[in-house]
């Protein structure tokens, strides 16, 4: 009986959150991050570093493995023979899994960082915002893209080149993710432990932090952030419907940590007059499966 009643107070409380953020972020006032900027230290201690991602050889593999056991759920890929064009394929382990499996695979980045494990497999040097990519139509059975969508600077010219070289009936997977407007979509929270920074602080403030404390990302050392395109959910909802393939999964991970939306109450001048709703700051992750017509 407690137990059930605390549950009620945690809901009612969550709900009652989410309506003050929605209350914040439609005010017009303009954005103000001084005091959040003043708070910097107390607030860049009160939370531990996340997880590493995991760049290990372990790491690599089990996520590859991961990867792979969710598209054996596509119609037909579980038989062996099928091709697969692997976008932004990073370590490239996911390409190791798939050939394994008896699949054939080409890999594609805009740089090369494959783990040793996957230099043997085809690979070719994409920017994938720029069209036409060397590839010929209608060429692949499974187009996939992980952790990518949400550093190119043209998502909608990357996706129509996905489309094109899938084959009719084949499948693209795009599984994305931090978005740009959730907790940690600036893609600096090894640095600052501090949900929302690209919000709370103003860029010369980041910058300045960043210089101080460096940049660790992707598993090494680094002078700058990732690019990121701050595209917000619904701009990636309405890319999917303009191309018009069928959509058969679409997961959206949701952030509903009552301690992220506590850091917009608490701080909500540097939030207003941004145009940001409800949807883009609890929005983390994106899965979309589409099957080409």
């Amino acid at each position: 009986m407690i137990d059930e009643l605390n549950r009620v107070r945690e809901c009612f409380y969550f709900k009652r959150l989410r309506y003050r953020v929605e209350r914040i972020l439609s005010c017009s006032l303009p954005p103000d991050t001084r005091r959040a900027e003043s708070d910097f230290e107390h607030l860049q201690n009160k939370l531990k570093p996340l997880p590493e991602y995991g760049y290990d050889e372990v790491s690599c593999w089990r996520r590859a493995c991961e990867r792979f056991d969710r598209l054996l759920s596509c119609d037909g890929f579980d038989r062996a023979g099928k091709r697969l064009f692997d976008l932004g394929c990073g370590d490239g382990m996911l390409g190791v899994v798939t050939k394994a499996y008896g699949h054939q695979v080409v890999l594609a980045d805009a740089t090369d960082w494959r783990d040793s494990r996957a230099k043997g497999i085809q690979f070719l040097s994409i920017d994938a915002s720029t069209p036409v990519w060397p590839v010929e139509n209608e060429t692949f059975d499974m187009v996939t893209c992980y952790n990518t969508f949400e550093h190119l600077p043209k998502p909608d010219i990357a996706f129509q080149e996905m489309l094109r070289i899938c084959s009719p009936g084949g499948f693209v997977v795009v599984d994305f993710g931090p978005l740009y407007c959730s907790p940690w979509g600036l893609h600096a929270h090894r640095t600052l432990h501090i949900p929302f920074p690209q919000f709370l602080f103003g860029e010369g403030f980041i910058a300045e932090r960043l210089n101080e404390r460096g940049i660790k990302d992707l598993g090494q050392e680094r002078e700058s952030l990732q690019y990121t395109n701050r595209w917000t959910p619904e701009q990636f909802e309405s890319l999917w419907r303009n191309f018009g393939s069928v959509i058969v999964v679409v997961e959206k991970c949701v952030e509903q940590k009552p301690l992220f939306l506590e850091t917009i109450v608490a701080y909500p001048e540097a939030f207003y007059g941004r145009g940001l709703s409800l949807a883009d700051v609890e929005t983390q992750h994106i899965r979309v499966v589409f099957q080409k017509k």
